[in-house]
C-alpha cells in the first residue's frame, strides 16, 4: 500500500469508533506509522481527508447506480451485475456503514440520497417536482439504504442477485411506467 492508502486505512479504523471532531492528526499519524508532517502532503486537514473519501465513494456510486437501476427497470438482472455490486460493496460498504453510523456524516447521507434520486428520475423518466413521486423516491431510497446495510452485515445469508430479485417487484410497483 502507498503512504496515502495507509493514512486512509488508519483514518477509517479510528473513525469507526470515534467522532470526526475528536480525531487528531497526531493520533491518526501514530496509527498510520508516519510523522505528523506527512499527513499534509496529501490532505489540508481531517475534513479534507473525509471529503476526498466521500467524493470517491460518490463517484463510484455514480458509475454503478445507472447500471443497477437500468437492470431493475427492465425487470432482469444484467450480466455481471452481482460482480459489479459485490466489488463496490467489498471496497466501500465498510466505509458507508461508518458514514451512516453513529459518528457518520449527515451531509454525506444527503449527497448520496440526492445522487440516488437524480439517477432514479433520469432512468425512470420521473417528474422531479411531483410530491407523490418524491415521496415514493424517499421511501425507496431510505428502505434501500437500510436493506443494503442489512445485506452487508448478513452477506452470507443472501446473494446480491437474490436481493435484486426481491426489490425488482417493489421498485416496479413504486415506479410503474405509465
Amino acid at each position: 500500500m502507498t503512504t496515502k492508502e495507509n493514512i486512509i486505512e488508519a483514518f477509517w479504523k479510528i473513525y469507526a469508533h470515534k467522532p470526526l471532531e475528536k480525531i487528531t492528526i497526531q493520533e491518526l499519524m501514530d496509527k498510520a506509522g508516519y510523522h505528523r508532517s506527512v499527513f499534509y502532503v496529501y490532505f489540508k486537514d481531517i475534513y479534507d481527508l473525509l471529503e476526498q473519501e466521500e467524493n470517491d465513494i460518490i463517484d463510484k456510486l455514480n458509475e454503478i447506480l445507472p447500471y443497477i437501476f437500468y437492470s431493475i427497470k427492465n425487470n432482469h438482472i444484467l450480466p455481471n451485475i452481482d460482480t459489479k455490486i459485490y466489488n463496490l460493496f467489498k471496497e466501500n460498504f465498510p466505509k458507508v456503514n461508518i458514514l451512516f453510523g453513529i459518528h457518520g456524516d449527515l451531509s454525506f447521507i444527503f449527497k448520496v440520497k440526492k445522487l440516488f434520486a437524480k439517477i432514479l428520475c433520469d432512468i425512470m423518466q420521473l417528474p422531479t417536482n411531483d410530491y407523490k413521486t418524491n415521496l415514493a423516491i424517499e421511501f425507496f431510497i431510505n428502505g434501500h439504504f437500510s436493506a443494503l446495510l442489512y445485506l452487508y452485515k448478513h452477506s452470507n445469508k443472501i446473494t446480491l442477485v437474490d436481493y435484486l430479485k426481491i426489490i425488482i417487484p417493489i421498485f416496479n410497483t413504486l415506479f410503474k411506467q405509465k
